[in-house]
């Protein structure tokens, strides 16, 4: 990308890369950035949009007048279930405030009211202004496996790692949440009546001020452990 452009899916997209030759969505000044991948909802009878081996760099979500215009700096998924990103890299990426907004969330990926699939993903080195450096969901349930979050940083608030605000209830499965840094929960950081799954997931060596690994400071949230 040539230029602070964004990519706004409103039907389907499919970019199907291979292994050994990823279809890279970048910006050709890296200091200028562009406006990342974002899924909107889709028609009754639209086919699936899918992302598979992808490279997702250098994207910035900031400087809009709406909390989505500044969250989800590589890709921002907004009530659409029917995406599927796997075998992807998203790095480098950033959600930063625009005017008036205290609202910039997942530096990496953000996932709102929806429950799409994340799985055998690389997250890292993003960075999130409020929560969630790597994955913010809010009031989302997505499926979440065989991903590596790694690197990630939330400055203000909670969840270097990954974040979940409202009633979210993600099954995360075979992930590694790990070297992620926040204020709280440097791994994760979980409130307001989320109740998420974690099976067979590694935390390690993430850092916060309070709660390395997992900040869960709200009794209506119930995580499962396995």
């Amino acid at each position: 990308f040539v230029g602070d452009y964004t990519l706004s899916v409103k039907g389907s997209m499919e970019a199907l890369g291979k292994r050994k030759a990823p279809i890279h969505f970048t910006s050709s000044n890296r200091g200028q950035g562009w406006g990342g991948i974002r899924f909107f909802p889709e028609s009754a009878d639209a086919p699936p949009s899918i992302l598979d081996y992808c490279t997702i760099e250098n994207a910035t979500a900031s400087g809009g007048l709406t909390p989505l215009d500044n969250s989800g700096g590589g890709i921002a998924i907004s009530s659409n279930d029917n995406v599927t990103i796997s075998h992807c890299t998203v790095r480098n990426c950033s959600a930063s405030g625009g005017v008036g907004i205290d609202f910039s969330v997942g530096g990496g990926i953000y996932v709102e009211y929806c429950s799409p699939t994340l799985m055998y993903n690389y997250v890292q080195d993003n960075e999130a202004e409020n929560y969630g450096g790597g994955i913010a969901l809010y009031h989302a349930s997505p499926v979440i496996h065989h991903n590596v979050i790694t690197g990630n940083k939330a400055v203000e608030y909670g969840g270097g790692g990954i974040a979940m605000n409202g009633d979210c209830n993600p099954v995360m499965v075979s992930n590694t949440i790990a070297d992620n840094t926040a204020m709280s929960g440097g791994g994760i950081y979980c409130i307001y009546d989320s109740d998420p799954l974690l099976k067979n997931t590694i935390l390690w060596g993430n850092e916060a001020t309070w709660g390395n690994q997992v900040f869960i400071p709200h009794i209506d949230c119930d995580p499962d452990f396995y």
